[in-house]
């Protein structure tokens, strides 16, 4: 059997929604016909703009995805684009240092020049890149790589000198290498992350 307050309460509830229906159906039929028909168009009209609301935050967010897309493409470029130079001037740095500087010298100091010049576009680029947006492990892995390429300078001074092995100067690009493309890895990563966000 159903309990006496469970009813009186359905009762009640029944009564005021009937009560509310019946105090807006009279609010209704008490409206001229201009408000009716200004009703009847604003239902729609807001309901359309709710929609067009939520259409615009979308696309700005899809705008924003590829605004990062976009700067992660071109940081990996550049990264890659400097590595293909410093790969060379590895390379140079290896005859250069096997002939106790005899040969080569010209040919280094030639390479270490276009070196520079992928150097200083990523250089630049990160002075505008915010790598605290993907972790805060792509901020370390980005830290640790453009630590090593900050030691470039003094490595090289080091092989003007002849005060290096064969071995440790050719080694120090070989490291700045793998950590360079470690970096690459993680911007491929956080794409793939972004990408997938505006799904």
């Amino acid at each position: 059997a159903s309990h006496p307050d469970k009813m009186t309460r359905s009762v009640c509830s029944g009564t005021l929604m009937c009560s509310w229906r019946c105090a807006a159906m009279k609010s209704l039929h008490a409206l001229g016909i201009r408000q009716k028909l200004a009703l009847m168009v604003a239902v729609p009209l807001l309901g359309l703009l709710v929609l067009a609301g939520a259409t615009v935050l979308q696309l700005r967010q899809q705008v924003q995805a590829m605004d990062q897309l976009y700067v992660l493409a071109e940081l990996a470029t550049t990264t890659s684009t400097m590595v293909h130079e410093t790969q060379k001037e590895r390379g140079a740095t290896g005859v250069f240092l096997g002939s106790k500087g005899a040969t080569f010298k010209a040919e280094l100091a030639a390479q270490r020049a276009d070196s520079d010049k992928r150097i200083a576009a990523y250089n630049q680029l990160l002075a505008r890149f915010d790598a605290s947006r993907y972790g805060p492990e792509f901020v370390s892995g980005l830290k640790i790589a453009t630590d090593k390429l900050a030691a470039i300078k003094a490595h090289r001074q080091a092989v003007d000198a002849l005060s290096v092995t064969v071995a440790a100067g050719i080694g120090y690009y070989t490291e700045l290498h793998v950590v360079m493309l470690d970096v690459i890895g993680q911007i491929a990563v956080a794409g793939a992350a972004v990408g997938y966000a505006v799904q």
